[in-house]
């Protein structure tokens, strides 16, 4: 991960260690007009609007304070001309959440606020709404072997307690069949992961080894 000291060790929380990786994509079905005569046909835009401003109050209304979730629309597409009002609009939001139950209370939620709302304009919709990466869970037991592990190839100076992921894991499927635990490895500064211009510092790598083979053996001989 960027911006951790070179080789330093960061052990993330037990239990949720990262977000979720949902979301959806929504096309609303509108009715095209030209835009002075707007009584004529169903603003997608307008609907698609009010879907955005509603989806907020998810997180702000409804989720128990304190727990990390969110919800962002990242994609709002519509009509070409700014004197005609369009007949459709595509939307697109990625959501992450650390519990199953946060999880499912988004689904129904935006499932809901997007039919209603649509409903309330004369508009038609389809939805496809997406469950991908489920959240990392960090076994605690696991958890605390690997930093003291960590330690003891490292040294104290170079462990740290991580803050949560708000990015999403694929390794989070591990879970299914067996206990994680899931570390990051410090490459100094540089820009984000996945980002073209990515470019560690390769002495993080050594450290990277030491602390993965000593987890595995003290693994091993307890």
């Amino acid at each position: 991960m960027p911006n951790f000291p070179v080789g330093h060790v960061g052990v993330l929380p037990d239990g949720a260690a990262s977000t979720t990786s949902d979301g959806f994509y929504l096309t609303i079905k509108g009715k095209g007009s030209h835009g002075s005569m707007p009584q004529l046909g169903i603003d997608p835009i307008v609907v698609g609007a009010e879907i955005v401003s509603a989806l907020q109050t998810i997180v702000s209304r409804k989720v128990t304070p304190g727990e990390m979730a969110v919800i962002s629309v990242g994609k709002f597409q519509s009509g070409d001309a700014p004197n005609v009002i369009a007949d459709k609009a595509e939307l697109g939001a990625s959501i992450g959440t650390t519990t199953d139950s946060t999880r499912k209370l988004m689904e129904t939620r935006v499932k809901s606020i997007v039919e209603n709302i649509t409903k309330a304009h004369g508009a038609a919709y389809e939805l496809d709404y997406i469950l991908s990466y489920p959240s990392i869970q960090n076994d605690k037991a696991l958890n605390s072997l690997a930093k003291q592990s960590a330690i003891t190839a490292l040294g104290q100076n170079n462990v740290f307690d991580a803050p949560l992921m708000t990015a999403s894991e694929d390794f989070s499927y591990y879970r299914q069949v067996a206990p994680v635990c899931f570390l990051t490895l410090g490459i100094g500064k540089s820009v984000a992961n996945h980002h073209p211009k990515f470019n560690l510092d390769e002495d993080a790598l050594e450290s990277g080894v030491k602390a993965q083979v000593q987890i595995i053996l003290d693994y091993l001989n307890q």
